[in-house]
């Protein structure tokens, strides 16, 4: 019996037409079938090419409940006036039309109007307005080639089709490439979007956790989600560079070529054009067909995360210049080699994408390569100079706050003096530290917490995806960038601007207000100073109240920390901590005894 559109149309129902065509793809065709059948009120029809079901069988779709139709089936008699003919009630007869997968042969065909068999003489009587979808599907390099890419223009700008992937993957002949067609579950999902077809009949509910994941695995959602990442990240970032704009003039105001200050400008700057260059990218969808639009946007994206990046890490490089004095070359050294693997790091990216780019491959979005191990190359180099850096200076000022358990350990009580150093790095006392020391240390904790669980989030966002593939994943580098940059940038203002002063007490015990990362030659563009209104035997200067006996040995003893390092020690200091001697024979008499002992060796292996 001949199909009729009319007969076979069924009211309130969905009409689905599958084509597939001769790519091995085409062994999906059956899984999409029965997940559409699963929906209510839905009629699905399959078209197939003889090469396709070299692929799959008939059977295993007929018993599923659809028809599948074939060539023979349009040429089996004579046609006479009148008669029904095969395609053009087929597409009569259908409300979506869905090539998965399309050839490079049926592409070309649709492209050039061919009409030599069901499927090709179907899609040229199409009506404008039916809703078609085509997923190419085929080997990388027939992908590449020049007349794919104007078959595609055609398909799309000509015709109006809609075009939906290919996506990246190992294919089945081996290669690593784009190349595959859409998961079968994406197509099945659009149709559901399509029609907003109801809850699939007998289906298991998913628990929240497993849809979450089910709608993150879709690459059209992870687009959609890319999209709102780029420019959430560009609007904080905007945001912050506005709401800073009048400290920024402040600190450049001050020196405009200073170095610290040109690399926290650069640091933001960077960051933004990278957070809209990303942006800007993902949701062109012009480059999806044009694969030498793609080529320059790579490298720019790269390029610009190197030197925000990099940027972003020379200010903790010009914060541990600071903590420790410049004079101490082996430090300055390491920690600037240390830096200098950032960005080697984050250039490796390049090779990952001529890698990507020598298999064969194209990105169907211009977005950065998954490669695992160039990932970590990019991350990990700035986790392990974050890591350093929050170590040095953290155990920098330990040692201040060891001033005062340096008598509890000559007397004996070493396990308080152990416990008040601990207590310094997880809650810093105005007793144990200087304020400003105190405020510093806290602004490191934070970065580094907030650094380290970016890393982290980031890594195992990007490597959850596809390894050797473009992604929308590869979006998740910019918030952790853009997170990372404005808690560094906002530790640089704090101590540049001495803005510790305003919004802490700095007149705790021991707590001198501090002249930090100020231009000098000698310290390469930092140092630590009291400033010259500071006298050491008050609290905040020439007008405060005098330090008591306890305060001012806490700060001789400081004093003789830092003059073991630069190898200098004034006589005045030394003869006023020798001074004050407590009655003989006392406890506190043998513990600064023993203290004076220690000044003395320090001074002499200083000389």
């Amino acid at each position: 019996m001949p199909f009729v559109a009319e007969a076979e149309r069924r009211p309130g129902h969905t009409h689905i037409l599958l084509i597939t065509s001769g790519s091995v793809a085409s062994i999906k065709a059956p899984l999409i079938v029965k997940e559409l059948l699963s929906y209510n009120d839905v009629l699905v029809q399959v078209v197939a090419t003889k090469a396709s079901l070299a692929f799959y069988k008939k059977e295993d779709v007929e018993n599923a409940g659809s028809k599948v139709w074939t060539d023979e089936d349009e040429w089996t008699a004579t046609y006479k006036i009148g008669d029904p003919i095969l395609h053009i009630e087929l597409r009569r007869w259908a409300d979506v039309i869905l090539v998965a997968p399309c050839s490079a042969n049926t592409l070309s065909k649709i492209a050039h109007g061919s009409c030599d068999n069901l499927v090709t003489s179907l899609m040229r009587a199409l009506s404008p307005t039916t809703p078609t979808y085509i997923f190419p599907a085929m080997n990388t390099l027939m992908y590449e080639h020049p007349l794919t890419a104007e078959h595609l223009r055609i398909v799309k700008e000509v015709v109006r089709y809609n075009v939906v992937g290919p996506i990246g993957k190992t294919l089945a002949c081996g290669d690593v490439g784009v190349g595959a067609m859409t998961e079968w579950k994406d197509i099945v999902q659009i149709v559901v979007d399509l029609f907003h077809l109801e809850s699939p009949i007998e289906k298991p509910a998913n628990s929240m956790i497993s849809s979450l994941f089910a709608a993150m695995s879709s690459p059209f959602r992870e687009l959609a989600m890319a999209i709102y990442i780029g420019v959430a990240s560009s609007s904080i970032m905007i945001w912050d560079i506005c709401e800073t704009v009048r400290s920024d003039y402040t600190l450049i105001s001050k020196d405009p070529w200073n170095a610290p200050a040109i690399s926290y400008l650069t640091a933001k700057y960077s960051t933004l054009c990278f957070t809209v260059l990303c942006t800007y990218v993902i949701t062109t969808n012009s480059l999806i067909t044009n694969p030498a639009g793609c080529d320059p946007y790579p490298v720019l994206m790269i390029a610009m995360y190197t030197i925000a990046a990099a940027s972003t890490s020379l200010l903790f490089f010009f914060r541990v210049s600071a903590v420790f004095h410049p004079n101490n070359k082996v430090i300055m050294a390491f920690f600037g080699l240390s830096w200098l693997v950032v960005p080697l790091g984050s250039l490796l990216l390049l090779k990952a994408r001529t890698e990507y780019k020598n298999t064969g491959s194209l990105q169907t979005t211009c977005s950065l390569p998954l490669v695992g191990k160039y990932i970590f190359a990019a991350l990990a180099p700035r986790m392990i100079n974050d890591t350093l850096v929050f170590c040095a200076i953290t155990w920098r000022f330990l040692r201040s706050a060891g001033a005062r358990s340096v008598g509890l350990e000559f007397s004996g009580v070493k396990r308080r003096a152990i416990r008040e150093r601990l207590r310094s790095f997880t809650f810093p006392r105005a007793n144990a530290l200087p304020a400003f020391s105190k405020a510093m240390l806290q602004d490191s904790q934070v970065f580094y917490l907030v650094a380290v669980t970016s890393h982290i989030v980031t890594w195992v966002v990007l490597t959850t995806g596809s390894r050797g593939e473009a992604s929308p994943r590869a979006m998740f580098i910019i918030p952790s960038l853009v997170v990372i940059n404005i808690m560094a940038c906002r530790v640089f203002r704090n101590t540049k601007l001495h803005h510790h002063q305003s919004s802490r007490s700095i007149h705790g015990t021991g707590g001198q207000p501090l002249d930090v990362l100020r231009i000098t030659k000698d310290t390469m563009g930092l140092s630590m100073s009291l400033p010259s209104h500071h006298r050491p035997g008050t609290r905040g200067g020439a007008g405060g109240p005098p330090l008591s006996p306890d305060e001012m040995e806490l700060r001789e003893v400081q004093t003789v920390n830092e003059a073991s390092d630069t190898k200098t020690l004034e006589s005045k200091g030394l003869a006023r901590a020798l001074q004050r001697t407590p009655s003989f024979g006392s406890a506190e008499h043998n513990a600064n005894s023993v203290l004076r002992i220690q000044v003395m060796q320090t001074v002499e292996v200083s000389r």
